[in-house]
């Protein structure tokens, strides 16, 4: 049994690592959302985003990283943005970020 839970423990990580579906890795995605974070000092927000365009994530509230060369210092809380992200490592990058008029 201490077997089996092992084996469903890696799975589960192995899993999480992956792409999500219908989107490869390192690649382009992008979605509309209201920011519900912004944390300048450490780059990185939490938006509650929609479907991606690409299909590549559902709805959700998220936290997410922040390239440096992308600007912040306009963002606040309850932002409409419309941003764009790459799959870098494990990670969603947001690449892009723009306030949504």
């Amino acid at each position: 049994m201490a077997m089996l839970k092992q084996l469903l423990q890696a799975s589960l990580i192995a899993l999480s690592i992956l792409p999500a579906p219908g989107l490869a890795a390192d690649s382009a995605d992008s979605a509309e959302g209201e920011l519900r974070k912004v944390d300048r000092n450490a780059r990185r927000v939490i938006v509650a985003h929609g479907d991606w365009d690409k299909g590549g994530m559902h709805a959700m509230t998220m936290a997410m990283n922040v390239e440096k060369d992308v600007d912040l210092a306009k963002l606040q809380k309850g932002d409409k943005v419309r941003f764009e992200v790459t799959r870098q490592g494990g990670d969603w990058v947001i690449t892009r970020i723009t306030l949504k008029r």
